[in-house]
C-alpha cells in the first residue's frame, strides 16, 4: 500500500532531489534546475513510499498555491502514486489555508489533472521545449459543501 506523508525539505532534501533527478533530468532530459530551486525551503513537500518503505514519488505546493515538481519513479507509475500525491497536496493546502491552487501541466498530463478537478486556464505556452497549460483547481460542488439560503424562496412560495 502506498503511503504519502508531508515532509520537511531540510529533512528529506536528498531523497526529494534524487527522485526529481531520475524523473526530470535523466528520464525527461529537463535542466538540472528541476532538482531544486529557491522555493523548496518555503514550500510544503510530500513524499510517497511503497509498501516496503521505499520512496517512489514526490510533489510540492508553494505558498502561492502553485503545485509542482510532481515526480513518480517509472516503476511506481501504475500504482496511482501520482493521484495519491495530488490528493495529499490538495488536503495539505486546505489544512494550511493555501488557496488558488494551480499548476503548469504539459500536454501529456492534462487528462491526469482533469481527473483531479483541475481545469485549463490560459493559452498554451512552452516550458523547456514542452507545450504546457496553466490549470486551476475547481472542485465540484456537492450538496455536502453547498450552503443554500432558501429563505427568499419560502417568502415567495
Amino acid at each position: 500500500m502506498i503511503q504519502v506523508d508531508l515532509v520537511r525539505w531540510h529533512d528529506c532534501k536528498k531523497t526529494l532531489t534524487h527522485i526529481r533527478q531520475r524523473v526530470f533530468v535523466i528520464e525527461q532530459r529537463l535542466p538540472m534546475s528541476y532538482q531544486q530551486d529557491q522555493y523548496d525551503a518555503e514550500s510544503l513537500h510530500v513524499l510517497a513510499f511503497d509498501d516496503l518503505g521505499n520512496p517512489v514519488g514526490t510533489g510540492r505546493i508553494k505558498k502561492s498555491g502553485h503545485i509542482g515538481r510532481l515526480a513518480v519513479l517509472m516503476a511506481a507509475r501504475s500504482n496511482h502514486v501520482g493521484s495519491l500525491i495530488i490528493e495529499k497536496l490538495i488536503k495539505e493546502a486546505e489544512q494550511n489555508k493555501i488557496t488558488n491552487l494551480h499548476l503548469h501541466a504539459n500536454f501529456d498530463n492534462l487528462s491526469f489533472y482533469r481527473k483531479h478537478q483541475f481545469v485549463v486556464d490560459g493559452p498554451v505556452f512552452m516550458s523547456d521545449g514542452l507545450p504546457c497549460q496553466r490549470m486551476v483547481y475547481r472542485p465540484k460542488t456537492t450538496t455536502k459543501n453547498l450552503e443554500l439560503n432558501l429563505e427568499p424562496l419560502r417568502q415567495h412560495g
